[in-house]
């Protein structure tokens, strides 16, 4: 049966932050028909609790297809899908925070979470040998939010228990600030130390047989039985400190010798529940830079702080739009007025994005996205592309969730070609692709190393020389590949057409260098210009910012078109 969710009238939380609201209304779901509202938690029972539900929503009369032969259920597909009419589910924008909350207090609310020690084992076993083996490990770092690849477990240890919460990826990020238990009013929590039972649960509650549970999940790692085998003293203590609010929440012992729970130990959930409506008017207002709202929010949330007796701090990621620096006009870096003249072909990238541009971008583009994509960067593809509408030849190397095609197919010819290349191609991402589609334009797909001949050979003969309008570049990282890329590709775009490349303001890391010194060279031969944002439009240089710079695009348009225009 279900043990239901503690209530008491003491626990420490801690007020959401930008990043855990974004990353819990991407993944959240919530069903009309069936009454329940689902938090998931990375590396805990994902794929077996989605699955799960899936079952009770074809039982309650939803018509889609099954869910193991229609789309991996392990990213965003199994809520949103091909289209809404698809999903029985109820799926959350950023924008959606109110009426999240107002459903966690009719629905009923549930998550399951695990032992600290296993779910942290569990995450390095399954994303870091996979990045280990991918052809380009810096985007799986990247994803991961990992600064370099970690040579032991104890390293991989040291590494996220070192980082703030806010900036640890989702499958080990504390479990605590995933699920808001200290905010919402949970009716149970369940423990992947007992799945089954809490499954049964469910089934009972669903007025459906219990569930037959099984290895069903792609990526399960058995961690729980390797604790011994990986654990030094030291990446027990670490761990001990770094996630002693899950451990306290959830009923967890800090002795990695004992995982299952005693859900009697765990700390009561929803305590501050009355602070939730007030901290999402204030993070709503926060979001979109609106001063006048932030101010008329801030007396509600210490009215809801006076009467949880309590003062919280908010989130680092409020500061740029705090009180006192919300009214503040962004002033954007003075750049010499004699790198600003750019050729007349990249004229419709010079004006900033607008918000609404944006909002078009993200409309397409959130449907696909997985969930350890990294930021969409949309304010500079809102920009760069402008330059693909009305092209009638695309080539995309890189493409990942196909995202970034389904938007663009949208700007470009009704009847144009539009070339993907990746490494490996995701059957479900493709299918999604193609449904955005217009009935004539015609779609390739070349799978393989981008830089490698019998790639190269396809391309030649899908489109032939010199046929491109527009290459968008946006593979490997480091600075040989991109090299080679930009070599190859040069000899498909056509006289005037313009190859973008993303993350072009990238150094390297130990292991070699990135983009950025790659294009500072390759400007000495021929133009380059970059897009940073809502900066102006002008000649490539190194970004003058401190650390790792990503998003930002590279544009080189190929001799043949004359002219030059003022972008700034």
């Amino acid at each position: 049966m279900i043990a239901p969710a503690p209530r008491a009238d003491t626990m420490s939380a801690t007020v959401w932050s930008f990043r855990n609201v974004i990353d819990t209304l991407r993944d959240s779901v919530a069903s009309e028909r069936g009454g329940y509202l689902y938090v998931p938690v990375g590396k805990a029972a994902n794929t077996e609790v989605k699955n799960f539900l899936w079952s009770v929503e074809q039982a309650r009369g939803a018509d889609i297809p099954d869910s193991e032969g229609y789309f991996s259920v392990h990213n965003d597909g199994w809520a949103k899908s091909r289209g809404e009419s698809l999903t029985p589910w109820t799926h959350y924008g950023p924008e959606d925070v109110t009426g999240f909350i107002g459903d966690a207090r009719r629905h009923f609310l549930f998550s399951v979470v695990r032992n600290p020690y296993s779910r942290l084992l569990s995450g390095y076993l399954d994303k870091i040998g996979k990045i280990r083996a991918a052809n380009d490990p810096e985007a799986g770092l990247r994803q991961h939010s990992l600064p370099h690849l970690p040579e032991s477990f104890s390293e991989f240890v040291e590494i996220v228990c070192a980082q703030p919460d806010v900036e640890r990826d989702v499958h080990w990020t504390s479990q605590a600030a995933r699920t808001s238990a200290a905010f919402l009013p949970y009716d149970a929590i369940g423990h992947l130390e007992a799945l089954g039972l809490f499954l049964q649960g469910l089934a009972a509650r669903f007025g459906m047989p219990p569930p037959e549970t099984g290895n069903r999940a792609e990526h399960r790692t058995e961690a729980s039985g390797k604790i011994a085998a990986h654990y030094t003293p030291e990446d027990i203590q670490r761990v001990r400190d770094a996630f002693a609010a899950d451990f306290q929440a959830f009923g967890y012992s800090d002795d990695p010798a004992h995982l299952p729970p005693d859900p009697a130990e765990a700390a009561p959930v929803g305590l501050h529940a009355g602070l939730a409506e007030s901290f999402a008017a204030l993070w709503l207002a926060a979001r979109r830079k609106d001063a006048a709202a932030y101010r008329a929010a801030l007396p509600g949330f210490a009215e809801a702080e006076s009467a949880a007796g309590r003062s919280y701090a908010l989130p680092a990621d409020f500061d740029p739009v705090h009180e006192a620096a919300v009214a503040q006009p962004l002033v954007l870096p003075r750049i010499p007025e004699v790198l600003c003249r750019v050729p007349a072909a990249l004229a419709p990238a010079a004006a900033p994005s607008t918000e609404a541009q944006v909002a078009e971008v993200e409309e397409v583009r959130r449907a696909f996205r997985r969930p350890e994509s990294g930021p969409g960067y949309s304010v500079d593809y809102a920009r760069a592309f402008r330059l693909a509408r009305g092209a009638r030849c695309y080539v995309e190397v890189g493409s990942r969730d196909k995202g970034t095609l389904a938007w663009v197919s949208g700007l470009l010819a009704p009847d144009a070609t539009i070339v993907d290349i990746d490494l490996e191609h995701l059957p479900e991402a493709a299918a999604r692709l193609r449904t955005h589609l217009r009935p004539d334009q015609r779609l390739v797909q070349i799978e393989g190393n981008s830089v490698e001949e019998k790639t190269l050979f396809r391309l030649r003969r899908e489109i032939g020389p010199e046929a491109a309008d527009l290459i968008f570049l946006d593979s490997s990282h480091m600075y040989e590949h991109t090299r080679d890329e930009v070599a190859k590709y040069w000899t498909f775009l056509k006289p005037g057409g313009v190859m973008l490349v993303h993350d072009v303001f990238w150094e390297g890391n130990g292991t070699g260098k990135g983009k950025a010194q790659l294009f500072a060279a390759l400007d000495r031969v021929v133009p380059v210009y970059q897009i940073y944002m809502n900066e102006a439009l002008c000649r490539f240089h190194v970004n003058p910012r401190k650390g790792d710079t990503w998003g930002g695009f590279g544009l080189i348009v190929k001799p043949g078109e004359e002219g030059t225009v003022a972008a700034a």
